[in-house]
């Protein structure tokens, strides 16, 4: 007989869903130290370093002619390349380049590769939708913040039991970034964040593989169009995330640890949500607990400042992305594509 039954979310647990969404929708623009901003920035460029180096890999092409199948309408750039396709499979195909060499930047204390859904889903939509290098910013922070905080509450059981906690964590800090830069309220934002909750991303399994790649790339896409959905009144569980952390602790107790069940609130005050919404900045940045290759993102990017018909915007916007106005038709994709020549 099938069973067609609901799990309900951990009645106990804090309302995750709820507090961080309220977290990311009303948290003031650059409402944290200097020193942020910068790592911030040089997360990104480190990301978008990557995905150039890439650019022309096999898995990239796979990809990319895959979805050009799908005969996309070209809304956002693929970095270090000439074609244009939607933004989904933008941040597809630039979270794929990112991770392909395994450079990206990771959160030492869950290693997560928390850059290549969230920059990857957010580039996209900022490219398309014509917004400024200091909104993406912003909800880069935010973004990559909720995919930390949300890892260091299943980090290392989550990833012990076969997940890829890049993709599986991914996808609700994509979600979070772009319901940031869309402007969305506190209703909404938990609303991608309960869409993006049921597509969770990538198992361990695909180590070695081509599809190791794919999954911060299926994170991005999957976060970019939840919080697209949101924006256009589609709805999900309020309290998708608590369902997430129930599942986790009735894992633990099956395995035998009798008390998994008291270890959820310290478990959940370690990962930054007691005082959430108490006003408190993003914390994990301030830990240095963020690795990144910068040498191998500094050679893309000063090939890329020396590309000889580059703007004087968008050097500027490569030099401190909070100068970047808007991020024009082909930005800094194009950018990109102009200087593979000399990476």
């Amino acid at each position: 007989m099938a069973r067609n039954t609901a799990v309900a979310a951990d009645s106990n647990a804090p309302p995750v869903t709820a507090l961080l969404a309220r977290f990311v929708a009303t948290h003031p623009s650059r409402g944290w130290s200097d020193a942020v901003d910068r790592e911030a920035q040089r997360t990104f460029f480190n990301w978008l370093g990557c995905a150039v180096g890439a650019a022309r890999h096999e898995s990239v092409g796979a990809a990319l002619g895959a979805l050009q199948m799908l005969q996309p309408a070209p809304q956002a750039s693929v970095l270090g390349r000439s074609e244009r396709v939607d933004m989904a499979s933008a941040a597809l195909v630039n979270g794929i380049a990112s991770h392909t060499f395994d450079f990206d930047d990771t959160h030492l204390k869950t290693i997560i590769h928390p850059a290549g859904p969230v920059a990857s889903a957010l580039l996209a939509l900022a490219e398309h939708q014509h917004l400024s290098g200091g909104a993406l910013l912003d909800a880069l922070v935010l973004g990559i913040d909720v995919a930390c905080r949300v890892g260091n509450a299943v980090y290392p059981d989550h990833y012990d039991r076969g997940w890829h906690i890049t993709g599986s964590t991914g996808m609700l800090g994509a979600s979070a970034a772009c319901a940031r830069l869309l402007a969305l309220d506190v209703d909404r934002t938990a609303m991608a964040l309960g869409v993006a909750a049921s597509q969770p991303v990538g198992v361990r399994e695909q180590f070695g593989s081509m599809t190791k790649a794919l999954h911060p790339g299926a994170a991005a896409r999957v976060g970019l169009t939840s919080a697209l959905m949101a924006k256009h009144g589609y709805t999900a569980s309020t309290r998708a995330l608590e369902a997430l952390f129930r599942t986790m602790v009735e894992g633990m107790a099956a395995a035998g640890w009798s008390d998994a069940g008291t270890r959820l609130p310290g478990w959940l005050h370690e990962a930054g949500f007691r005082d959430i919404d108490e006003g408190e900045r993003p914390f994990w940045w301030e830990d240095d607990d963020l690795a990144t290759q910068a040498r191998y993102a500094a050679d893309v990017l000063e090939s890329a400042l020396d590309a000889p018909d580059l703007t004087e915007e968008l050097r500027r916007g490569l030099e401190d992305l909070r100068r970047l106005p808007t991020l024009p038709g082909a930005g800094l994709g194009w950018v990109m594509h102009k200087s593979t020549a000399v990476c």
